[in-house]
């Protein structure tokens, strides 16, 4: 089990994402420009907030699995979408991202590229 309290926090990083999202509603001017923070800890937990794609404000907590140096994948809640609470699951591979999306009953994706400072 893990202690949740007792975790000790590896890095604490801020940063802006660039997104495209692809197959969703093409009408709707999602925004693509996400500066963020986030920390991290030794157990692999991670949490922080982030400007989303449809302008309002994300917090979001979860687990990131690393299958090696330049790939991850990240399982956890978000707000600031439609739901009190958003599953989410993104794919990481180096600085670009790859993450499902829905809007309105429409699926996509959502394809990204991360700078941190």
């Amino acid at each position: 089990m893990i202690d949740i309290i007792s975790a000790a926090v590896v890095s604490i990083g801020c940063g802006v994402a660039t997104s495209l999202h692809v197959g969703l509603n093409e009408d709707y001017n999602y925004n693509a420009i996400h500066p963020y923070c986030k920390i991290e800890t030794e157990d692999n937990l991670i949490a922080g907030a982030y400007y989303n794609s449809v302008r309002d404000l994300s917090i979001f907590a979860g687990y990131e699995y690393d299958f090696n140096d330049d790939t991850s994948i990240e399982f956890g809640l978000t707000t600031g979408y439609f739901y009190d609470f958003t599953p989410t699951v993104r794919v990481n591979y180096k600085n670009w991202f790859l993450m499902p999306a829905m809007d309105n009953g429409e699926y996509g994706i959502v394809i990204g590229v991360d700078y941190e400072l």
